[in-house]
């Protein structure tokens, strides 16, 4: 891709690439997300320097790839419960996530990713370190990937293999909450995802699971815990303030220890999309993905601002629109404000693209080719999609006002399966 708001530099053959040119207290434009996250999809980690966020700031980027959710066991800060901070102080002689892992694969619908930001980290050392688990996989032995698919993993919170999540001296200086039901967060993944489709799905799932797999049994574990780490970067948090973002679902990631009687305090959003399961397309990583083929009709639209105040309706409140998309991965949006006659000096709100889409269950991202503005043509549009009954939910990156951003979020209904 031809950066042309934002610089990237790989930090190396296997992964990791550093974003340069852009400040993430202002809003981004439509070009500047799209680059972003096509340098995120290229790279699965990068890292923001020179960065003075405030929590606002951190959860305002955050939105553009999903919607932050809670953390089961950390209590977040005030005002910003997705946001926690992981601190280890100088008496702890363990370091804070020290194992290969990827982030609360114990939830049925992990995380897409995890933003990390540093604001006071040791002289040396302590650096976290990610894995590209593509790699990990494509270097296996062609028996040793045929032994791992098909395989599905029982993930537990309960860390049992480690004496249980409650009481664990590397969290004594965190604000833990509900650590004695984490039994109670189980969920089943594939240990590997799709590798025979395509690289997007390729990835092997870290943290090894707590129980039996199904597939092979017991001879499934024993593999997991030989698999290697693959291609490892060290993301060199040691230049605060810095904004770190992975991609979960293709890292593996641990903190270095090599950091004793040093500080260590990183606040860290985590934000999970999720999906309706009510229609399925079919299976990918094992997982059902909601078919959204069809003709949709718009029938509701609302938006907030960044503290979740209501905004006016968009449209007037008689939004007209109908969004279109085919089996063959072309669609067509189109939305107005449907009002017979306007106030004076209103000028009708008016958008139209079209393009090539793709959906993994979570995110519509559509490559426009064809737009009613034409700063919309070659970039991303990209749309956290759930699902509420027979409804879809689309919710686009938000978008500047005069007064700070504005947050939408369009219902649809499904008026024809083609």
């Amino acid at each position: 891709m031809n950066y042309e708001t934002i610089t990237v530099r790989p930090l190396a053959g296997a992964l990791g690439a550093e974003i340069g040119g852009v400040d993430l207290r202002e809003p981004l434009s439509n070009r500047a997300w799209s680059e972003i996250h096509h340098a995120f999809l290229d790279h699965l980690a990068i890292y923001v320097r020179d960065q003075e966020l405030g929590p606002a700031d951190m959860l305002r980027f955050a939105r553009h790839f999903a919607e932050p959710a809670d953390y089961p066991f950390v209590e977040g800060m005030p005002g910003f419960p997705q946001i926690f901070e992981l601190r280890k102080e100088p008496d702890q002689k363990e370091n804070v996530g020290g194992a290969w892992h990827s982030d609360t694969t114990y939830l049925e619908r992990p995380p897409v990713g995890t933003m990390l930001y540093a604001r006071e980290v040791p002289e040396f050392g302590g650096d976290t370190m990610v894995a590209n688990q593509y790699l990990a996989y494509e270097t296996l032995s062609a028996g040793m990937q045929a032994m791992l698919d098909g395989l599905v993993g029982i993930y537990s919170a309960g860390m049992r293999r480690d004496g249980g999540r409650s009481g664990r001296a590397e969290n004594k200086h965190m604000k833990m909450r509900d650590t004695d039901n984490a039994e109670r967060y189980v969920a089943e993944h594939p240990v590997v995802r799709n590798p025979s489709r395509d690289r997007q799905e390729g990835a092997l799932r870290q943290y090894a699971p707590h129980g039996p797999l199904q597939g092979h049994d017991r001879r499934g574990k024993p593999a997991i815990d030989r698999f290697p780490a693959g291609a490892l970067h060290p993301a060199g948090i040691h230049r605060p303030p810095a904004l770190a973002k992975g991609h979960d679902r293709h890292l593996g990631q641990p903190l270095l220890p090599a950091f004793r009687d040093q500080r260590l305090s990183r606040p860290a959003p985590r934000f999970v999309a999720l999906a309706g399961r009510r229609r399925t397309a079919g299976l990918r990583g094992g997982l059902e993905v909601p078919s959204i083929v069809g003709t949709w009709k718009l029938v509701g639209a609302k938006a907030r601002d960044r503290e979740g105040k209501p905004l006016p309706t968009p449209y007037g409140g008689k939004g007209m629109g109908r969004v279109a998309l085919t089996a063959e991965g072309r669609m067509m949006a189109v939305v107005c404000d449907g009002r017979p006659e306007l106030p004076a000096g209103t000028i009708r709100g008016y958008s139209s693209y079209c393009g090539n889409y793709t959906f993994d269950g979570a995110r519509l991202v559509t490559r426009v080719d064809a737009a009613s503005d034409p700063a919309r043509i070659g970039s991303d549009q990209v749309r956290e999609v759930s699902f509420d009954g027979e409804h879809m939910i689309l919710r686009p990156p938000p978008r500047p006002t005069e007064a700070g951003e504005e947050y939408r979020e369009l219902t649809w209904a499904r008026i024809a399966a083609e």
